[in-house]
């Protein structure tokens, strides 16, 4: 039940944002009484984190999985950044939404989402490490420090970040999915053994 109410959660703030979501409105998407909900989150808020943090794994998880589905530091890298773009393109309506109500008069609401967000970012961050360790070793990357990956994982979230800012806002009408492999060849480039 809970994954249909994540669900029905999901659509309607997709439609209406976070701000007019009502715990009515759920309950009614999914059948049920107001008071049903109750059973499984505490309020309104509880309910928003968990769609919030289901949205993060989501894209995660999606990304992780096309990296799997490719051998080699450099294209399981290149997929990783790739996949993590496409997946939020993907989410476009949520995350142009909660973009609008976070940065309005919802503060204590973007400090949880800037919380969520940092715990994903550290998964995230391991993640990118493993892969560019992964290069080093095998010869494909320069060698590196450990500080020097700890670097490069930092500087390719912070880059996915303010892309996925882009991509959230819509900005200047510009997509930069469509314009992403012409940097992140430059990127690769940078990294490749001489």
């Amino acid at each position: 039940m809970r994954h249909e109410i994540l669900s029905a959660a999901t659509s309607l703030i997709q439609r209406y944002g976070f701000r007019k979501l009502t715990l009515e409105d759920i309950a009614k998407a999914v059948g049920k009484r107001k008071s049903f909900l109750y059973y499984y989150y505490a309020g309104k808020e509880e309910l928003i984190e968990a769609v919030v943090r289901r949205e993060y794994a989501a894209i995660v998880d999606a990304a992780q999985k096309i990296v799997q589905s490719h051998s080699g530091a450099r294209e399981r890298l290149r997929a990783l950044i790739h996949g993590r773009l496409r997946e939020i393109r993907e989410r476009m309506a949520l995350y142009r939404i909660a973009h609008s109500d976070i940065h309005s008069d919802l503060g204590d609401r973007h400090a949880l989402f800037q919380m969520i967000r940092t715990t994903f970012d550290l998964g995230d961050s391991r993640f990118l490490e493993r892969l560019v360790r992964e290069g080093v070793e095998s010869g494909e990357f320069m060698k590196l420090s450990d500080e020097g990956i700890r670097s490069v994982s930092f500087y390719v979230l912070s880059a996915q970040r303010g892309l996925e800012l882009n991509l959230a806002t819509g900005e200047d009408g510009w997509d930069p999915f469509e314009h992403i492999s012409t940097p992140i060849d430059i990127f690769l480039r940078g990294l490749e053994r001489r």
